[in-house]
């Protein structure tokens, strides 16, 4: 090995390694386990996890993604995708389709591999695509252990880190191993990837892995393999003075051993590629540029040289130990070098490279609906073009959020709005008006569960439209947006909004599924607030609206309005028709799955537990055809629990808490599950436990008010 090349061998990591395979020995056995690996930049994270994949790539399938660094711009679901993709590529496409069904098509919103036609959006939602990709994980698992390791998380988008909570609480069983890199140093506190770590370590669904410098008899063993002889003992302090026990300084600073050492942290990086020909530092300087991997082609296209001289300073480069070679792609060997390189660019250097990143980039994605509008806006944004940044980021916002990636869509929708003052043409750029990316935006930050900012992007939309001028539709849709984002903040004031938008919509768009779905919207408001007589009016209303179209799913929702109001009102017997009636028109699974909520909570309230049994149970059975038992399945699951505890079948009670699907819901109703417990223990006469139960489930649900279960209801 070269003197310049970085050791092959690892010292000082023996008690991680060891802990590491702990956890694994623990998955083999059925146990799923995720450990994040943290540390400073350069202390060895990959390195270590490269080691343990070695050590059992014969027993398990390793799967690796990367979290790419695009700033501001990051791809959605940047390392699950290629996570996936391995997963599918190890197991056989016949079989990943055999293993998730239906569920196949949500997974086709990501890898479109799986699809014979692209998916429709309207067959799908985002529980499908969370279920899909936990239930695959699952189904992998029960071929090999899975070892599934996402680097960088410091890069992570916020797509990710919501399908990695996601996935922590819903893979509780199986032979799963998640390995998550992260430097420590680059985790601001109080971003989307510090709440991450910070929640799912109070969970105790993470456990951290903290490496630590290297002592002093590691940096020699480590410097001394490096350098191929004993050093004396005024170089090594020379050494160890400056790397202060961090492995990759160490490996830089041998690679100095002959000659003076630089003054500076960027000068020690920058010390290999001083030492590069003109030809290897233009092709280094170039994939400095990359946000990934580059494969041969496009160094070829993007460097700008003879092959024969290409090919040279590509060898060069690898000897020098600061490209690698990874699955016939070139990358840096190191990140720090990479931001080194890039750094030492002038802007004006910077400016043309990433202009023909983004030029490579628009010419290989023309036609075709990929995942690069990320990348795109990244590098026209360094490439100081704001139109066609716009344009990109416009793009990456609508692929974001067609794939239900509504906190990546969310930070390119307000890309799109901080660029639009400083393009003239901004809408012609687009296609789209102003208030239209407003309408969008607001919608996809209530999807990200953002609703604050959701209303203040509606109230900056209602600010600056002109009545008088403005597209009706687009006037109607922010009005009953804004209502959504009140009923979904608790806040009064949605039934006027609603009055408003309908107002509108009755006297200048001629649409009667619309006209029927704000009727609806209305009712359920005046069912809420207990104006049940007027509940039952418009959604008399909204049936006679939505008679005649194709789809009789807002017949369906206008009948389970009826049906709880006339219950309400005493009219129980009138009450069971209409909500037979919504069973039957229900058409799409959200309708379905809606009566079964509602219906099987109105029985329970009603003491008819039986019933209430069968209809959530058979909700469930759907759910789970649905493949999303995870997510809608929850609701049902404690729709079902509640009145079986009623009959005291507390035996069935607790073998559904056991159940996988319990674990992975959503944020409110793990809440109403973690209740259930306490009652159960309490049924038990476990006073103790359900005591300690009680203290834990207090602090997450404090916020939560009993009216927030009915929000898929209303």
């Amino acid at each position: 090995m070269p003197p310049s090349a970085p050791s092959s061998v690892m010292v000082g990591r023996d008690a991680d390694l060891a802990e590491v395979r702990r956890l694994f020995a623990g998955v083999r056995e059925g146990m799923p386990a995720a450990v994040l690996v943290e540390g400073e930049a350069g202390i060895g994270k990959s390195r270590l996890l490269r080691e343990f994949a070695g050590e059992i790539a014969s027993t398990a399938d390793v799967h690796v993604g990367w979290c790419l660094d695009l700033g501001a711009s990051r791809t959605p679901y940047g390392p699950l995708t290629g996570i996936l993709r391995s997963i599918v590529t190890t197991m056989g496409v016949d079989r990943v389709r055999e293993s998730v069904g239906i569920g196949v098509e949500a997974l086709g919103m990501l890898l479109p591999e799986l699809v014979t036609t692209p998916t429709d959006r309207e067959r799908t939602s985002p529980e499908r695509l969370r279920d899909a990709i936990a239930s695959l994980i699952e189904a992998a698992a029960e071929r090999a252990p899975q070892v599934l390791v996402v680097e960088d998380l410091h890069w992570a988008d916020e797509s990710t880190l919501a399908m990695l909570s996601f996935l922590l609480r819903a893979l509780q069983r199986g032979r799963v191993l998640l390995l998550i890199t992260c430097r420590t140093d680059d985790v601001r506190r109080g971003d989307a990837v510090s709440r991450f770590i910070g929640e799912a370590t109070r969970a105790r669904l993470l456990e951290r892995l903290t490496l630590e410098r290297l002592d002093v008899d590691a940096v020699r063993a480590l410097a001394e393999n490096i350098v191929g002889h004993r050093m004396t003992d005024a170089a090594f302090d020379r050494m160890q003075e400056r790397a202060e026990g961090v492995p990759f300084f160490v490996e830089e600073i041998a690679g100095c051993a002959k000659g003076p050492l630089p003054d500076s942290l960027r000068d020690l990086l920058l010390a290999r590629f001083d030492r590069l020909g003109d030809d290897a530092r233009r092709v280094v300087q170039v994939v400095s540029g990359a946000e990934r991997p580059l494969s041969h082609p496009l160094i070829l296209r993007l460097v700008d040289l003879p092959e024969e001289r290409l090919d040279e300073g590509i060898r060069e480069a690898t000897r020098s130990g600061i490209l690698v070679v990874v699955d016939d792609d070139y990358r840096f060997r190191h990140a720090l070098l990479r931001e080194a390189v890039h750094g030492d660019l002038l802007p004006g250097e910077r400016a043309r490279l990433h202009r023909s990143y983004a030029e490579t980039l628009e010419a290989q994605c023309a036609g075709t609906d990929t995942g690069d509008a990320a990348a795109l806006a990244y590098h026209w944004q360094l490439a100081q073009d704001d139109r066609r940044a716009l344009i990109a980021a416009a793009q990456a916002m609508r692929h974001a959020k067609a794939r239900y990636a509504f906190a990546s869509a969310a930070r390119f929708g307000e890309l799109v709005l901080e660029l639009w003052p400083k393009v003239p043409d901004a809408a012609d750029a687009v296609g789209v008006e102003r208030l239209e990316v407003l309408l969008q935006l607001g919608s996809i930050l209530r999807n990200a569960g953002d609703g604050e900012r959701a209303l203040a992007v509606a109230n900056v939309a209602l600010e600056e439209l002109d009545p008088a001028t403005v597209a009706p539709r687009v006037h109607a849709r922010i009005l009953r947006n804004k209502a959504l984002y009140l009923v979904n903040l608790g806040r009064l004031g949605a039934i006027p909004l609603l009055q408003q938008a309908l107002a509108i919509t009755e006297q200048h768009i001629d649409d009667d599924v619309f006209r029927a779905e704000l009727l609806n919207r209305l009712a359920s408001r005046h069912m809420i607030a207990g104006d049940r007589r007027e509940a039952i009016v418009l959604a008399d209303e909204a049936e006679r609206a939505a008679a005649g179209a194709e789809s009789t799913d807002q017949l369906s929702i206008a009948a389970n309005v009826r049906g709880g109001s006339l219950a309400h009102l005493g009219e129980v017997e009138a009450g069971d028709r209409e909500y037979d009636r919504a069973r039957r028109l229900a058409t799409g699974p959200d309708a379905e799955l809606r009566y079964r909520v509602n219906y099987s909570d109105l029985l329970t309230l009603l003491g008819r537990y039986r019933e209430a049994v069968d209809v959530a149970q058979e909700g469930l059975r759907r759910a789970r055809e649905l493949r999303v038992e995870r997510t809608s399945g929850s609701i049902m699951a404690q729709n079902m629990i509640v009145p079986l505890l009623e009959l005291g079948e507390v035996d069935r009670v607790e073998e559904m808490l056991s159940r996988d699907f319990v674990q992975g819901t959503l944020r409110v109703f793990r809440m109403y599950m973690n209740m259930t417990r306490v009652r159960v223990l309490a049924w038990r006469g476990r006073r103790r436990p359900t005591r300690c139960c009680r203290n834990g489930f207090r602090p997450s649900t404090r916020p939560v008010s009993r009216s927030g279960r009915s929000g898929t209801t209303g």
